[in-house]
Order: C-alpha cells, then structure tokens, then sequence
C-alpha cells in the first residue's frame, strides 16, 4: 500500500482565503479552506473539485400567485421552515419580486386565467444571523417560506423564530 505521507503530496493549500468586492463589501469566498492533491488521485476532464459559495448570502426562491406577489413589498417579513429541520423556523426579508410571471398561460384573456400567473420572490436572509451559523448552513435545501403581506398582522405561534443554539 502507498504512503501518503508528505512526499505523496502533489498540490496543498493550507488555510486559503479568498476575497472578492460585491458592491461596497468584501465578501469572502474561501475563508480558511485546506485543500491536499496526492499522487495517484484521478479526478476526470472537466469534473467539478470546489464549489466556491458566499454563505453570507442565501436566499429560497419561490413563486407566488399575483394577488399576493402585488402586496409585498421589498423588505417584509419572511419566515422560513426547512424540511430536513422543521423544528426551526428562519427569519428573512423580500429581496426580490419579479417584474415579469414565471408561469404564464398561453393566453390571458380571462380574470381565471390571470389568476395562473406566478412571481419568483426571493427572501434573503440576514448576512449577520448566517455569521452566527456558518458551519451549519447547507444551500440548496428544500423548504417552506411563510409570506405575512399585511405587516399589521402578527406571526403564529408555530411561526415564530426559532434557531439552533
């Protein structure tokens, strides 16, 4: 069997930071990565070695039906549930609504048919709580988002936040 001591070691970066401008701040991509390449690792042409994600910046993504996405508005109150942990409830914002329906019927010439129509909405979560959680956050997982368009409105009981410790 080979060794993989030192003298195996082909490629290694230890604790690689990498930082980039988006807009008026820093965002760092890679904080504190170690990455090892060790003779005999065969990665194929073209394979995916490192996604490289912002974990200050995570959104869900979900469509609403125009009556609802007509009332938000950029800001309001979000709160997010994720199926692999239900027993948290995530507070975010309306970062985003689409200007133009996702879903759009070929025609639209009923109030039914308009009804159809869907808008991307995007609820962002707060770059200071993801500083909280960085080594528990997972992107990409699937989830319910809970939209309070009347802002006068209080969130139930089930609703209210509730984050890991």
């Amino acid at each position: 069997m080979p060794s993989v001591g030192d003298a195996d070691v082909l490629i290694r970066g230890e604790n690689v930071q990498v930082t980039y401008g988006r807009g008026s701040r820093a965002v760092h991509a890679v904080n504190g990565v170690d990455l090892t390449v060790r003779r005999g690792e065969v990665v194929g042409a073209g394979s995916r070695l490192l996604n490289v994600l912002d974990l200050t910046d995570v959104y869900m993504t979900f469509f609403l039906p125009t009556a609802a996405a007509g009332r938000l508005a950029i800001g309001s109150e979000v709160r997010l549930r994720l199926d692999a942990a239900p027993e948290y409830v995530i507070p975010a914002q309306i970062s985003f609504v689409a200007d133009v329906a996702q879903f759009t019927p070929k025609t639209v010439e009923t109030a039914s048919e308009r009804e159809k129509l869907m808008f991307r909405v995007k609820a962002r979560i707060a770059p200071e709580l993801l500083k909280q959680h960085l080594r528990s956050i997972k992107t990409g997982l699937p989830g319910m988002a809970y939209v309070r368009i009347d802002p006068q409105a209080q969130w139930p009981e089930e609703l209210q936040v509730k984050l890991p410790q």
